[in-house]
């Protein structure tokens, strides 16, 4: 399987799993890039990524993506994600909630490494 390949696969995999204990090993990770499709500022995610972002020192590019709209939903009339769930897990829009996400992220870190690019 070549690199292009490899990243596909990765990229594409629907239910990831969340537990940070998953990864305690030491050894530091390759990864220039983590795509978050459906995210959410809820805990579980943002320490997921607060752990990608330690232990992978090469990462440049964390692209944060809302939920893909279901075409199926809106033909039945369905509300809109944003207007079924609480505000803690809805995709931050505007700057301003942006900001909080990055800080969230980022913490105490003066210079973070890491280019975030929000994607509705």
């Amino acid at each position: 399987m070549d690199d292009e390949e490899r990243r596909q696969n990765f990229s594409e995999r629907i239910n990831p799993s969340w537990k940070v204990d998953e990864f305690a090993t030491h050894k530091e990770w390759l990864l220039k890039e983590l795509r978050v499709i459906g995210f959410a500022p809820m805990e579980q995610q943002l320490t997921f990524i607060r752990t990608v972002m330690k232990r992978a020192p090469n990462l440049r590019t964390l692209v944060l993506k809302d939920y893909p709209s279901c075409e199926h939903c809106e033909a039945i009339g369905a509300l809109p994600r944003s207007e079924r769930l609480p505000k803690e897990h809805v995709y931050p829009k505007g700057k301003d909630e942006q900001d909080v996400v990055v800080m969230q992220l980022t913490g105490e870190i003066a210079n973070p490494h890491v280019q975030m690019i929000f994607v509705d």
